[in-house]
C-alpha cells in the first residue's frame, strides 16, 4: 500500500534539537494535541489525483513541531526528482519512503511521523490478509482469472492463436518459456479492449474529457489518473468482475472532474455508480488473488 504525500516547505530555528522540525503554516488551519504536543494543521492544495488504493493527499499535513518516534523505522528511502513524499507499507511491513532529492533526514523522519497511524493501521491490515497464491505454473488444468471467474488452462498442438478462452484458456503448446508473456498481452488487450468500451459509453452520457488511456503492468494500482487528463489501468483489471472493472474505470473518470478523495468526488462516484461500494469490497477481499505471480 502507498500513500502519497505533498512536500510541506520546512524551515528549522536555531537552535534546534535533532528530533524536532517546523513546518511553517501558509492558510487557514486547525489544532490538535496528540501525546501532549499540539500540532496545526492545514489543508493542502491538491496537484495531482488519486487512484483507488492510493491516498495521494492525507485530510491535513502536520505544520507545527513534532519529534520522531523511536518505534517507527524507515526500510529504505528512495530520492528521486519528485515533488512529493510517497510512502509505501509492503506485505512483509517493510516502509519504503520516497523522497526529494533535497530532503533531508529529518524532514523526512517528519513526514513518516505525521503518517504513523496510517503506517500502523496498514500494515495491520496487510499482516490480516489471506497469504498470497503460488506463481503460476502454466500447467495443465491451473486456473486463471477472467471477469471474476476461473478457467482451466489447456494445452493445444496448434500453432495460432497463441490463447484464447472457450470454456478453458487454450495455449499453444510450443510457446513453452513464454507463457506468462503471452497470458500478459492477452489480458492486456481484453482489458484495452473493455475499459476502452466503458470510456467511451460513460464520456457520451456524462461529457468526460479524456486525454489517453494506458494500461500498464501495474502491480499495486487498478487505476490512475494524471492532471493532464490521462487514465492507466493496469492489465490485471480484466481479471476481476466485469462491474469491479467497470467501478474502477467510473473511479478514475470522476478524478477528472474532482481530482482528490472528498466527500464531493465519492459523491459523484456513487451518483454515477451506486454499486461502487461492494466492488471496492470485491477488490478488497479478492484483489490479491488477481495474478500471474
Amino acid at each position: 500500500m502507498r500513500l502519497s504525500i505533498p512536500t510541506p516547505v520546512f524551515s528549522l530555528p536555531s537552535p534546534v534539537s535533532p528530533l524536532t522540525i517546523i513546518v511553517p503554516e501558509r492558510r487557514r488551519s486547525k489544532s490538535a494535541t496528540q501525546s501532549g504536543i499540539t500540532i496545526h494543521y492545514h489543508r493542502p492544495r491538491a496537484k495531482r489525483v488519486g487512484s483507488l488504493f492510493t491516498i495521494h493527499y492525507p485530510p491535513f499535513t502536520p505544520s507545527i513541531i513534532f519529534p520522531m518516534p523511536l518505534s517507527t523505522e524507515i526500510s529504505q528511502i528512495i530520492r528521486s526528482k519528485r515533488k512529493t513524499y510517497s510512502l509505501e507499507v509492503k506485505p512483509d511491513g517493510q516502509l519504503i519512503v520516497r523522497a526529494p532529492e533535497s530532503a533531508t533526514r529529518a524532514e523526512i523522519n517528519a513526514v513518516v511521523k505525521a503518517k504513523a497511524a496510517w503506517i500502523e493501521k496498514t500494515r495491520a491490515r496487510l499482516a490480516a490478509k489471506p497469504a498470497m497464491p503460488p506463481p503460476k505454473t502454466f500447467t495443465p488444468g491451473e486456473k486463471f482469472w477472467y471477469l471474476g471467474k476461473q478457467y482451466p488452462l489447456r494445452l493445444t498442438d496448434r500453432r495460432y492463436p497463441l490463447l484464447d478462452l472457450d470454456g478453458s484458456f487454450n495455449l499453444a503448446r510450443h510457446v513453452g518459456g513464454r507463457a506468462r508473456e503471452v497470458f500478459v498481452a492477452w489480458y492486456r488487450e481484453e482489458t484495452r479492449q473493455i475499459t476502452h468500451d466503458l470510456i467511451t459509453s460513460y464520456v457520451a452520457r456524462y461529457g468526460f474529457n479524456v486525454n489517453a488511456v494506458s494500461i500498464t503492468s501495474a502491480r499495486t494500482r487498478w487505476g490512475s489518473c494524471s492532471g493532464k487528463g490521462n487514465l492507466n489501468f493496469t492489465y490485471r483489471l480484466c481479471m476481476a468482475p466485469f462491474s469491479v472493472v467497470e467501478s474502477v474505470v467510473v473511479h478514475e473518470l470522476v478524478h477528472l472532474m474532482v481530482p482528490n478523495h472528498s466527500q464531493k468526488f465519492w459523491a459523484e462516484v456513487a451518483r454515477i455508480n451506486p454499486g461502487y461500494p461492494q466492488s471496492r469490497a470485491w477488490l478488497k477481499q479478492n484483489g490479491h488473488l488477481l495474478t500471474l505471480d
